[in-house]
C-alpha cells in the first residue's frame, strides 16, 4: 500500500482527512476528491500539499448525518485500479424539543410531558411529575435539634 487515508475530527458539517505516504511514495503528487453516497457528484480533485510524509485536510460544508467517500489517487483521473477509497458518516443532527404539554392537572399534581425529536428517529417522550407537598415543620425541627445534640456530644 503506497498510502494510508484516516477521517478524524468528525462533527455534523466537517472531518478531517489525513493521508499519510508510506515510505516509498514521498515526493507523490495526490489527488483528492469525495462525494456524499451513494452517487452524489465527486467534489474537489485537488492536489493535496505534504508536509513530509503528512498531508491534511479539513472536508467543510457537510450535510448533518450524512455518508460520504473520499479517494485519494496519484493521477487526476481516479482509476480504481490507483484510487484509495475510504467511507465516513457526520454525526447526527441535535435533538430538539418538538412539543411540551402539560397533563393530568389537579389542585395538587401535573404531568409534564415533552417530546424530543431526532430527526431520522422515533421521537422520545420525557414525563416530569409535579406534586405539592407541605412541609412538616414540627419534625424538622425535632430531626436538626437530634442531629445537634449527636453532633455537641
Amino acid at each position: 500500500m503506497w498510502a494510508t487515508v484516516e477521517v478524524t475530527n468528525i462533527s455534523m458539517s466537517a472531518a478531517t482527512l489525513t493521508v499519510s505516504l508510506s515510505e516509498g511514495a514521498v515526493g507523490e503528487t495526490l489527488h483528492l476528491r469525495f462525494r456524499s453516497m451513494p452517487n452524489g457528484p465527486w467534489i474537489g480533485g485537488d492536489r493535496l500539499s505534504f508536509i513530509g510524509r503528512i498531508a491534511q485536510t479539513r472536508l467543510t460544508g457537510l450535510e448533518a448525518g450524512a455518508s460520504y467517500e473520499v479517494q485519494v489517487s496519484r493521477e487526476s483521473t481516479f482509476r480504481l485500479s490507483d484510487s484509495l477509497t475510504g467511507t465516513f458518516t457526520t454525526l447526527p443532527p441535535d435533538p430538539y424539543i418538538s412539543d411540551i404539554r402539560i397533563e393530568n392537572i389537579t389542585k395538587s399534581t401535573a404531568t409534564v410531558v415533552i417530546t424530543i425529536s431526532h430527526p431520522g428517529l422515533e421521537p422520545n417522550k420525557v414525563y416530569i411529575r409535579y406534586r405539592l407537598t407541605t412541609l412538616n415543620l414540627g419534625a424538622i425541627r425535632q430531626c436538626l435539634r437530634q442531629l445537634a445534640w449527636k453532633l455537641l456530644k
